[in-house]
Parts: structure tokens; sequence; C-alpha cells
């Protein structure tokens, strides 16, 4: 294990994590659970890669509407495959073989149809929900794709990301309540009534919409709600009627509360440069939780690290981002270490579901594997030669989007 001492930093990180859960309950009947601790700076020696079962293409028939998989958010019920491009609204969804079930666009003003603003989109149950964060309206759709229900909240708010946690409890989080609530949390019931409200944002945060990575940092993970906000270092989790810390990262170059309290009267900009240029850790990013890992990305000193813990064993795995593009030239001097590193770096996880992580590439990955076939091991080649099958089946060229899904260790 690799060890650091950070002397003074450890006490910025508690005195900063304090202060927040202190502002943080109001009206919060539940009970917190303990936090699980993630040191950055004590991570393992094994590789991301070794807890990696296999990789192949999932095997989806592909048409001309293909092309809206691009810009995709994914998500998946036990019968279906969803996926709905934010740019075009379109959304399109899948059975189990791969073959289409349904497309088409929900930009519009009739039953069902949504405006040009979409948040979050995910699944519960056998239905599929897109939040509608032009309107305030989460659309509730069935598995083919059919228009059900829409619900908003009693006083119309508008919040920045919104969700569903079971039938009749809905979370909605947001930087700027619209009604001088600096509040970042709000449960509403069935019928949009608030019941609950939690964490006062800090100043830096309040009606500031900062976003890290290409997925939104907040996501469902059974029956809550969790989250990170911007320059912080905890994990949150929400439920019907409680909040508490869940996850509690002690980074190794932790943001000095100067550089937080000068954020209130500067762009965003500012302060990401100013983050950036300390070498701080920050821009926890790209998150994905399945029953056994958790999945992030975050900065630190000038470069990207992508990690793995391990919920089981309490380790960490860090792999860093290359220090430089792959060419053709380089394959000769590949490791096969340095393969699985371009690979999962080539990867942006999109959805995660029990062990399994789906993530989209290009072609361009493949012939990188193509390049290093020498250098592959057993499951690198499976990917390969599933890849070449694939990409043949299905007359894939630049520009198409090929879903990989990645079975975990169990």
């Amino acid at each position: 294990m690799k060890k650091s001492t950070r002397g003074c930093n450890v006490f910025s990180v508690a005195f900063i994590s304090l202060v927040l859960l202190l502002i943080s309950c109001r009206k919060n009947s539940g009970q917190p659970t303990e936090s699980i601790t993630i040191d950055l700076s004590a991570y393992s020696t094994q590789s991301i890669e070794s807890a990696i079962e296999s990789v192949s293409a999932v095997d989806f028939k592909i048409d001309d509407s293909w092309i809206y998989l691009n810009t995709s958010s994914m998500t998946k019920t036990e019968n279906s495959y969803a996926f709905l491009d934010k740019e075009n609204g379109v959304l399109q969804i899948y059975d189990v073989d791969g073959h289409k079930k349904m497309s088409r666009s929900l930009f519009g003003r009739g039953p069902g149809e949504i405006s040009n603003n979409i948040g979050v989109f995910f699944a519960l149950n056998k239905d599929f929900y897109v939040y509608d964060a032009g309107n305030g309206v989460l659309m509730r759709y069935d598995e083919n794709g059919k228009f059900i229900s829409k619900w908003n909240s009693e006083d119309n708010i508008i919040d920045d990301y919104l969700y569903c946690i079971d039938r009749n409890k809905y979370v909605g989080l947001c930087t700027n309540r619209y009604n001088d609530s600096d509040e970042y949390v709000y449960v509403y019931d069935k019928d949009g009534k608030t019941i609950y409200t939690y964490l006062q944002l800090p100043h830096y945060l309040f009606d500031k919409r900062i976003k890290f990575g290409k997925t939104p940092n907040s996501y469902i993970y059974k029956d809550t709600v969790r989250f990170i906000l911007p320059y912080d270092y905890n994990i949150y989790s929400v439920t019907e009627n409680s909040l508490s810390v869940t996850y509690q990262f002690i980074p190794e170059n932790p943001i000095p509360p100067s550089v937080l309290k000068n954020a209130e009267d500067v762009t965003s900009l500012n302060t990401l440069s100013k983050l950036v240029s300390g070498g701080y850790d920050f821009g926890f990013r790209n998150i994905f939780e399945t029953d056994s890992y958790l999945f992030f990305d975050y900065s630190s000193k000038q470069s990207i690290k992508e990690c793995m813990f391990d919920k089981r064993s309490r380790t960490l795995r860090v792999m860093p981002h290359p220090d430089k593009y792959y060419n053709k030239g380089m394959a000769e001097n590949m490791s096969v270490d340095d393969v699985w590193q371009y690979l999962l770096y080539d990867i942006s996880p999109i959805y995660c579901d029990g062990e399994f992580i789906y993530g989209r590439i290009y072609i361009n990955t493949y012939e990188m594997l193509k390049d290093c076939s020498d250098k592959l091991d057993d499951r690198l080649l499976s990917l390969k030669n599933n890849l070449e099958d694939y990409i043949k089946a299905n007359n894939i060229t630049v520009g198409h989007v090929i879903i990989l899904k990645i079975a975990l260790s169990r």
C-alpha cells in the first residue's frame, strides 16, 4: 500500500466535513448510517483490470438511428435496454436480444412530449423516467415507450435533477430554488408536497451550476439517491426520511478553505483555474456504483485518476489516465498493462447494473487491440475477436458507437 503523510491536511478535511454535516439536516427524522472512509493516498498495488472477468460487445442490431447513441444516456430494466439522446430527444428501446422495439423523438408539446431541456433518465421497476428540466416535470413511460403519466411538485419547482425512489416518493436536487431557499435536497410525496428538506448549500455553490464529468454526479442506488457536491469530499445518500454521508473521501491534496471562501466572489472558471494550478484533489465525476464496487474519476496534480473501490475489502485501486494519445507507432513497445490502460481510458461508462458496467467505445479502440494482438491476455484477445465479428456483422465504421459490457468479479 502506498502511504503519504498529510499533517494539517487531515484537519482541513475534517473541518470542512464537520461544517457540512452540522448544517446539513433540517427536519431530518432518520438516523444517519456509518460512512465509509476512502483514503485517496492509500491504494492497493492491485490493478483495476484484475477485477474484470470479461469485456464484450452487446449485440445490438444497428440501423440508421444508431447514430443517436453517440450522445445518449442509457438505462435498463429486466426486459429492455433504453437510450435517450439529450440533444435530439430521441428515445430508443431494445429488447434483451438487441432488437429495437421503438424509436421516437420526445420533443414537442403533446401528451408524453417534453421541452428540449432533458435532465436525468433512469429506470424504476419496469418503467422509464425522463426528467423535463425545462418544465420541472418527471415523465413516465412503459417498456415500449408508451407514455403513462407525469408528475411535478406542488409549488412547480424546477430542480436540476429529479428522481423517483419508489412509486410515492420523489427527490429533487437544485442549486437555485427560485424561492429564496438555500437548501439542496427536497423530498416530495406523491402529491408533490414537500415533506423534508436537507443540506444547506455552502455560499460558494448557491446559484452556480457546476458540473464535472459526462454523467450527473447523482444517481439511484437501490432505495436511495446518492450525490456529491462540487468541491466536496462526501457522497451523500437520501432516503424518504434521512440524509447521511455514505462515502467520505480523504484527499491527499485537499482544497484549502481559503480557496472555497474566495469562490463566493469569483466565477466558477476562476475557481477551477485555481484548483487545477494548485494540484488539489477535486472534480469527482463519472461515479458508478455496483453491488461490490464504487467507480469514480477525480483530478489531482494536473492529471485525472480512474479509481475502483472494493466495498467488501475496503481497498482502493487507482489507474492514472495515459499521458499521451495512442498511435500505431506505440504498439511495438506496449505491454499488456499498457493495453488495459488505454482500453479503460477509451471506455466511457454510461450505466451500471448488479456487477456489470456498460460503456461506449468507437472502432479506433478495436484498431488499437488489433495493433497489439501479440500483447493481449485471454480476456483482451476474446474482446478483440468479439469486436471483429461484431464490426463485420453490423458494418461498423468511423463514428459508430459500440456498447461494451464489463463483467466484474463477484
